[in-house]
Protein backbone atom coordinates (compact mmCIF):
# COMPACT_ATOMS: atom_id res chain seq x y z
CA UNK A 1 0.00 0.00 0.00
CA UNK A 2 1.38 3.41 -0.95
CA UNK A 3 1.46 6.09 1.73
CA UNK A 4 0.96 9.35 -0.15
CA UNK A 5 0.83 11.56 2.94
CA UNK A 6 3.70 14.02 3.13
CA UNK A 7 5.39 14.02 6.56
CA UNK A 8 4.65 17.15 8.55
CA UNK A 9 7.44 19.63 9.20
CA UNK A 10 7.65 18.68 12.89
CA UNK A 11 7.86 14.93 12.24
CA UNK A 12 11.24 13.16 12.38
CA UNK A 13 13.32 13.17 9.22
CA UNK A 14 13.16 9.37 9.01
CA UNK A 15 9.39 9.43 8.43
CA UNK A 16 9.10 8.14 4.81
CA UNK A 17 6.70 8.89 1.96
CA UNK A 18 6.00 6.38 -0.82
CA UNK A 19 4.47 7.28 -4.12
CA UNK A 20 4.70 7.42 -7.90
CA UNK A 21 6.50 10.43 -9.31
CA UNK A 22 8.21 11.65 -12.47
CA UNK A 23 11.87 12.60 -12.17
CA UNK A 24 14.06 14.84 -14.29
CA UNK A 25 17.84 14.62 -14.05
CA UNK A 26 19.72 17.33 -15.94
CA UNK A 27 23.50 17.51 -16.14
CA UNK A 28 25.81 20.19 -17.53
CA UNK A 29 28.16 19.09 -20.31
CA UNK A 30 31.91 19.66 -19.88
CA UNK A 31 31.62 20.68 -16.23
CA UNK A 32 34.71 18.73 -15.17
CA UNK A 33 36.86 20.50 -17.74
CA UNK A 34 35.59 23.88 -16.62
CA UNK A 35 36.47 23.04 -13.05
CA UNK A 36 40.03 22.23 -14.10
CA UNK A 37 40.44 25.49 -16.01
CA UNK A 38 38.86 28.02 -13.66
CA UNK A 39 39.09 29.21 -10.08
CA UNK A 40 36.67 27.55 -7.59
CA UNK A 41 35.02 30.89 -6.90
CA UNK A 42 34.27 31.33 -10.59
CA UNK A 43 32.79 27.82 -10.77
CA UNK A 44 30.70 28.56 -7.71
CA UNK A 45 29.24 31.61 -9.45
CA UNK A 46 28.41 29.50 -12.51
CA UNK A 47 26.71 26.86 -10.36
CA UNK A 48 24.71 29.56 -8.61
CA UNK A 49 23.44 30.90 -11.94
CA UNK A 50 22.51 27.42 -13.14
CA UNK A 51 20.69 26.62 -9.90
CA UNK A 52 18.69 29.86 -10.13
CA UNK A 53 17.70 29.13 -13.73
CA UNK A 54 16.79 25.52 -13.00
CA UNK A 55 14.79 26.37 -9.89
CA UNK A 56 12.75 28.97 -11.76
CA UNK A 57 12.04 26.71 -14.76
CA UNK A 58 11.17 23.63 -12.70
CA UNK A 59 8.86 25.50 -10.34
CA UNK A 60 7.11 27.12 -13.30
CA UNK A 61 6.25 23.62 -14.54
CA UNK A 62 4.95 22.49 -11.16
CA UNK A 63 8.00 20.56 -9.97
CA UNK A 64 10.59 21.10 -7.27
CA UNK A 65 14.35 20.68 -7.08
CA UNK A 66 15.02 17.69 -4.87
CA UNK A 67 18.81 17.52 -4.85
CA UNK A 68 21.83 19.07 -6.55
CA UNK A 69 24.79 16.86 -7.37
CA UNK A 70 27.67 19.12 -8.38
CA UNK A 71 26.59 20.15 -11.87
CA UNK A 72 23.57 17.80 -11.88
CA UNK A 73 20.04 18.69 -10.80
CA UNK A 74 17.38 16.17 -9.76
CA UNK A 75 13.81 17.48 -9.93
CA UNK A 76 10.62 15.73 -8.89
CA UNK A 77 7.10 16.12 -10.30
CA UNK A 78 4.08 14.64 -8.50
CA UNK A 79 5.43 15.00 -4.97
CA UNK A 80 3.77 15.42 -2.59
CA UNK A 81 0.64 15.70 -4.77
CA UNK A 82 0.34 13.82 -8.05
CA UNK A 83 -1.15 15.40 -11.18
CA UNK A 84 -2.40 13.64 -14.24
CA UNK A 85 0.14 15.43 -16.43
CA UNK A 86 3.31 15.10 -14.35
CA UNK A 87 5.20 13.47 -17.24
CA UNK A 88 4.25 16.30 -19.57
CA UNK A 89 5.34 18.83 -16.97
CA UNK A 90 8.70 17.11 -16.51
CA UNK A 91 9.43 16.89 -20.24
CA UNK A 92 8.28 20.47 -20.72
CA UNK A 93 10.63 21.58 -17.96
CA UNK A 94 13.50 19.66 -19.56
CA UNK A 95 12.89 21.36 -22.92
CA UNK A 96 12.65 24.84 -21.42
CA UNK A 97 15.67 24.28 -19.18
CA UNK A 98 17.74 23.18 -22.17
CA UNK A 99 16.80 26.36 -24.05
CA UNK A 100 17.44 28.57 -21.00
CA UNK A 101 20.93 27.11 -20.59
CA UNK A 102 21.57 27.72 -24.31
CA UNK A 103 20.98 31.42 -23.68
CA UNK A 104 23.37 31.57 -20.71
CA UNK A 105 26.69 33.20 -21.56
CA UNK A 106 29.45 33.03 -18.98
CA UNK A 107 32.50 35.28 -19.30
CA UNK A 108 35.53 35.22 -17.01
CA UNK A 109 37.91 38.17 -17.11
CA UNK A 110 38.49 39.27 -20.69
CA UNK A 111 37.79 35.86 -22.19
CA UNK A 112 35.08 35.33 -24.77
CA UNK A 113 31.72 34.21 -23.30
CA UNK A 114 31.28 30.45 -22.95
CA UNK A 115 28.06 28.72 -24.02
CA UNK A 116 26.57 25.66 -22.34
CA UNK A 117 24.63 22.51 -23.12
CA UNK A 118 22.77 19.96 -21.02
CA UNK A 119 22.01 16.27 -21.31
CA UNK A 120 18.89 15.09 -19.47
CA UNK A 121 16.83 12.04 -18.54
CA UNK A 122 13.15 11.74 -17.57
CA UNK A 123 11.63 8.67 -15.94
CA UNK A 124 8.57 7.80 -13.81
CA UNK A 125 8.04 5.23 -11.09
CA UNK A 126 7.80 4.45 -7.40
CA UNK A 127 10.12 6.20 -4.93
CA UNK A 128 10.54 6.47 -1.20
CA UNK A 129 11.04 10.07 -0.09
CA UNK A 130 12.19 11.66 3.15
CA UNK A 131 12.57 15.25 4.19
CA UNK A 132 16.12 16.33 3.57
CA UNK A 133 18.51 18.65 5.34
CA UNK A 134 21.33 21.05 4.52
CA UNK A 135 23.59 18.12 3.60
CA UNK A 136 21.19 15.92 1.61
CA UNK A 137 18.95 18.47 -0.12
CA UNK A 138 15.28 19.39 0.11
CA UNK A 139 14.16 15.77 -0.22
CA UNK A 140 16.08 12.53 -0.36
CA UNK A 141 14.66 10.03 -2.85
CA UNK A 142 15.37 6.30 -2.95
CA UNK A 143 14.53 3.52 -5.37
CA UNK A 144 15.34 2.20 -8.81
CA UNK A 145 13.44 5.08 -10.39
CA UNK A 146 16.15 7.46 -9.20
CA UNK A 147 18.95 5.24 -10.53
CA UNK A 148 17.21 4.75 -13.87
CA UNK A 149 16.71 8.48 -14.33
CA UNK A 150 20.41 9.08 -13.68
CA UNK A 151 21.36 6.37 -16.19
CA UNK A 152 19.12 7.92 -18.84
CA UNK A 153 20.79 11.27 -18.26
CA UNK A 154 24.20 9.64 -18.58
CA UNK A 155 23.15 7.95 -21.83
CA UNK A 156 21.86 11.19 -23.36
CA UNK A 157 24.03 12.94 -25.93
CA UNK A 158 24.83 16.63 -25.78
CA UNK A 159 21.62 18.69 -25.86
CA UNK A 160 19.52 15.51 -25.77
CA UNK A 161 16.58 14.60 -23.52
CA UNK A 162 15.99 10.87 -23.10
CA UNK A 163 12.52 9.89 -21.86
CA UNK A 164 11.69 6.40 -20.58
CA UNK A 165 8.43 5.14 -19.12
CA UNK A 166 5.90 2.39 -19.91
CA UNK A 167 4.33 3.32 -23.23
CA UNK A 168 7.09 4.90 -25.29
CA UNK A 169 4.71 5.73 -28.18
CA UNK A 170 2.79 8.01 -25.86
CA UNK A 171 6.00 9.81 -25.00
CA UNK A 172 6.87 10.17 -28.68
CA UNK A 173 3.52 11.90 -29.18
CA UNK A 174 4.23 14.03 -26.12
CA UNK A 175 7.63 15.08 -27.44
CA UNK A 176 6.13 15.89 -30.83
CA UNK A 177 3.43 17.99 -29.18
CA UNK A 178 6.10 19.98 -27.36
CA UNK A 179 8.07 20.42 -30.59
CA UNK A 180 4.90 21.54 -32.38
CA UNK A 181 4.25 24.07 -29.64
CA UNK A 182 7.61 25.66 -30.40
CA UNK A 183 6.86 25.78 -34.11
CA UNK A 184 9.30 23.01 -35.02
CA UNK A 185 6.68 20.81 -36.71
CA UNK A 186 5.03 22.42 -39.76
CA UNK A 187 1.26 22.71 -39.38
CA UNK A 188 -0.57 19.69 -40.76
CA UNK A 189 2.52 17.48 -41.10
CA UNK A 190 3.16 14.22 -39.26
CA UNK A 191 5.78 14.25 -36.56
CA UNK A 192 8.98 12.34 -37.31
CA UNK A 193 12.23 11.84 -35.41
CA UNK A 194 13.64 14.85 -37.26
CA UNK A 195 11.21 17.07 -35.42
CA UNK A 196 12.11 15.90 -31.93
CA UNK A 197 15.07 18.26 -31.83
CA UNK A 198 17.24 16.50 -29.31
CA UNK A 199 14.58 14.46 -27.50
CA UNK A 200 13.99 10.73 -27.84
CA UNK A 201 11.78 8.13 -26.20
CA UNK A 202 13.26 4.77 -25.23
Amino acid sequence: MVDSTLPKADEPRHTPWRGYVTLLFADLCDYTGLGEQHDPEEIDELRFQLEQIAGSVIERHGGSVSQIYGDGILAVFGFPEARGDDSRRAVGAAVELREAVHELRWAVGGAAPVGFQLHSGVHAGLVCARRGDALNGKYTLSGDTVSTTARLCEAAERDEIVVSEAGAPRHRRLLCDLAAGSGTVPQGQACTSDHLSGARAV
